[in-house]
């Protein structure tokens, strides 16, 4: 096995395509995810993205099963199983589709086929075919299975929870040189950047393990408010800073200045629309008086030594400057572009090189709706404390991916993939609760029904 994961790093890189078409699965990995999807199956609803958190954070993405040629990595089997539990169970008769469920679904579908009709080949289309599994099957699952505002803090709570253990064996990392899951085909021996150890565990590269953590710093922030909040938010700052900190990347620690920014921004929320028109007029007039393009401040973004934010510029510069030649359904490659342009380093951009500026827009479009639930949903919550630092701390962790998105691609990374959809179901499910509707005047017969309802119930609807 160890041979067989050489070769696909020395053929392919990093991150999800360096596996694809053959099985490499550790028996340890098996048990796992078996025990993992029997969980799926049978927790409660209030629980059941657990599995996936927990995969997520300890299942490299070597883990696989190859089956009459469908690739099966354990989030995928975790994905159906999931899909299994829903229809079973009966939980997605009360799902209701709303505008960002259209706005993803086009996203993928119109990705999805300008990348098919471009490359026209049978290899290319089941691998097409197998992300958009993985993102509508990860973003709807979410969608059916998150229901309330106990259901993301019980997410955000475990995903704190596991932290330790984690910073445990990233430390372990740090001090052998040596990947404590490397017997999980994740990279064997750790990367050295300026004499600084690069910790990333069972993620695809340390960037990507920095940048999970990083987005789910805000959300735990958020919690300040509930009974024990601030030694949960102590616990959640050590955990998640020491991780960020043993990566030694700057694009995570972008994501955690984010997160910060985002937070305090709560004392501006009613001027959020002055400040968007403010930093899209100061950064248009940087880009009419400076010698060169605005999106060259990228390269100076420096948060460590040997980072590569000149390549972030370079990507951005290159992929504006070849606009006609991806605009209308991608690029089969960009490494004419320039030196190292091969690898697509930026969300937005990758978006663009392999659907094409249609599918560029609608995720922007589906990232703007995402947006507007949120500030939307913390208006209608906002006399409850602790569901407005809620929501704003899911705008918050999706502003953190925004700009952290300038530097990494998620589709590298089935692991970071869950967290972002995580983050955008759940903001579209809590947008359902609390809508206003018409109030019927209750008469005997609506009130003898709601006198027959289990007490629990009718207060949960009122809440």
């Amino acid at each position: 096995m160890a041979f067989l994961l050489a070769q696909h790093f020395e053929k392919e890189g990093f991150g999800e395509q360096a596996f694809h078409g053959a099985t490499t699965i550790h028996p340890a990995a098996l048990i796992l995810v078996l025990v993992l999807i029997a969980l799926t199956l049978i927790v409660k609803r209030n629980k059941a993205v657990y599995p996936i958190i927990f995969a997520a954070c300890f299942l490299p993405a070597a883990q696989r099963l190859v089956i009459v040629g469908a690739d099966f990595s354990m989030l995928r089997l975790l994905i159906l199983a999931g899909m299994l539990r829903v229809f079973f169970k009966g939980e997605v008769k009360n799902y209701q589709w709303i505008k960002l469920d259209t706005l993803v679904t086009a996203w993928c579908v119109i990705s999805a086929l300008a990348y098919i009709v471009l490359w026209g080949s049978m290899g290319q289309f089941i691998f097409r075919v197998g992300q958009l599994y993985d993102i509508l099957g990860l973003y709807l699952y979410f969608r059916v299975v998150i229901r309330k505002w106990g259901d993301v803090e019980g997410a955000v709570r475990f995903t704190i929870l596991l932290t330790p253990v984690l910073l445990a064996l990233f430390f372990l990392e740090k001090q052998t040189g040596k990947n404590p899951f490397h017997f999980l085909g994740a990279q064997e021996w750790a990367t050295i950047r300026h004499f600084r150890v690069r910790c990333q565990g069972p993620f695809p590269h340390a960037i990507l393990a920095g940048t999970y953590f990083a987005a789910v710093l805000p959300m735990a922030l958020a919690l300040f408010f509930r009974p024990k909040g601030k030694a949960f938010v102590i616990r959640s700052l050590i955990g998640v800073m020491g991780l960020v900190y043993l990566c030694a990347s700057s694009t995570p620690l972008v994501g955690v200045t984010a997160g910060f920014l985002g937070l305090a921004g709560w004392t501006l929320r009613y001027r959020m629309a002055l400040i968007r028109m403010g930093t899209v007029a100061a950064l248009f007039a940087l880009h009419m008086v400076m010698e060169a393009s605005v999106w060259h401040l990228i390269s100076r973004m420096s948060f460590s030594k040997g980072n590569t934010a000149y390549h972030r510029f370079l990507l951005i510069d290159n992929s504006i400057r070849y606009f006609t030649e991806w605009a209308a359904i991608g690029v089969k490659g960009t490494a004419h572009w320039g030196h190292a342009m091969g690898d697509l380093t930026n969300q937005f951009v990758r978006e663009g090189a392999r659907g094409g500026f249609l599918s560029l827009i609608f995720f922007c479009w589906a990232l703007a709706e995402g947006f507007s639930l949120c500030g939307k949903l913390w208006r209608r919550v906002r006399r409850n404390k602790v569901k407005r630092y809620m929501v704003w701390g899911l705008g918050t962790a999706l502003f953190a991916h925004c700009l952290m998105f300038l530097s990494i691609s998620i589709t590298h990374s089935q692991q970071n993939m869950s967290l972002f959809f995580f983050i955008l179901a759940s903001l579209g499910s809590l947008s359902l609760l609390g809508k206003k509707t018409k109030r019927k005047r209750k008469g005997p017969r609506s009130m003898a029904m709601n006198s027959n309802r289990p007490q629990d119930e009718l207060q949960e609807e009122a809440a």
